[in-house]
């Protein structure tokens, strides 16, 4: 289970975190922790101003019966959505946000479907994807991370690790 991954994780770094799901989500959470967000909007609909600021957003597509993911500013070459199909790629977002006046960060992730957010958690908690991403993000080993989003995508019944399909920082970072 992935709430049961990052609780390990944490106490193995010997860091206090808050873990939201659907299944356990109180609005009241407000700890000096770090907090993660497991799900989304429509999951966990209390995490619906915070994800409103993001550029990667979950959408339910009542006529699909389907999760999809609204890039909400394309760049060139991404598309505005990212539909999940059957056998095809399965979509995820990862955001960050260093938690402005307390320790610690808020993580959400959140997917096109449960597999999706699984390949999330995967991702921030693999070692070889986060030293791509400190590439990507040009930073060096142990610096600190600033705010960022993730779009990632991973064939659909594979335990292939997901692979980033878009990215943004915030405004000054000189980043996308």
């Amino acid at each position: 289970m992935l709430a049961e991954r990052f609780l390990t994780l944490f106490h193995e770094l010997h860091r206090p975190v808050a873990i939201a799901t659907s299944h356990s989500f109180d609005g009241r959470i407000a700890t000096e922790n770090s907090l993660i967000l497991l799900g989304h909007v429509r999951a966990i609909p209390g995490e619906a101003p915070l994800t409103a600021m993001f550029n990667f957003q979950y959408r339910w597509d009542e006529a699909k019966r389907a999760g999809l993911i609204v890039n909400t500013t394309p760049h060139p070459g991404e598309e505005s959505v990212y539909v999940q199909t059957y056998r095809g790629l399965r979509y995820s977002v990862v955001d960050f946000l260093p938690r402005s006046g307390a320790q610690g960060n808020v993580v959400i992730l959140f997917g096109s479907n449960v597999d999706a957010t699984d390949a999330a958690a995967e991702f921030v908690t693999s070692e070889t994807q986060m030293a791509h991403l400190y590439q990507l993000l040009r930073l060096r080993q142990g610096a600190p991370i600033p705010s960022f989003e993730l779009l990632l995508a991973r064939p659909g019944h594979s335990e292939q690790l997901a692979t980033i399909v878009a990215y943004r920082c915030p405004a000054g970072t000189g980043r996308k």
